[in-house]
């Protein structure tokens, strides 16, 4: 609870971005010679938040339209594609992809681990 401050504030700063991961973003992105006002870091922020909650909506629109209750990928890149950020949608099935094939990998490795314990344990 924060003293003092409205329930709506208390919400509003409860969905902020982090800022540290905004400002990792924002320096990524930007050369080195070039400094931020907090209050621009401060507006990324809230930009970067308003259009992830547009671009959610957008996609729980095709989730529902699609009779279904979760939102996959595929609903966000059609959701990019109406909000005309189509540009993205290769990159994101690009990111998309190696996620999918790093998540297989770790299930492949936790198998071995599972397996290697389970000899370890027999042999004892």
């Amino acid at each position: 609870i924060y003293y003092g401050h409205t329930e709506e504030q208390q919400m509003s700063e409860e969905l902020e971005l982090p800022k540290a991961v905004v400002q990792r973003i924002v320096k990524s992105v930007l050369p080195e010679n070039v400094q931020l006002q907090k209050d621009a870091k401060t507006a990324i922020g809230f930009a970067g938040k308003v259009f992830i909650n547009y671009l959610t909506a957008c996609a729980n629109d095709f989730c529902v339209q699609g009779g279904r209750s979760t939102i996959s990928a595929k609903d966000v890149m059609n959701a990019l594609d109406e909000l005309e950020f189509d540009e993205f949608n290769a990159k994101l099935d690009s990111i998309l992809e190696d996620f999918k094939k790093d998540q297989t990998a770790k299930k492949e490795r936790e198998k071995e681990k599972d397996k290697d314990k389970e000899k370890k344990d027999e042999s004892q």
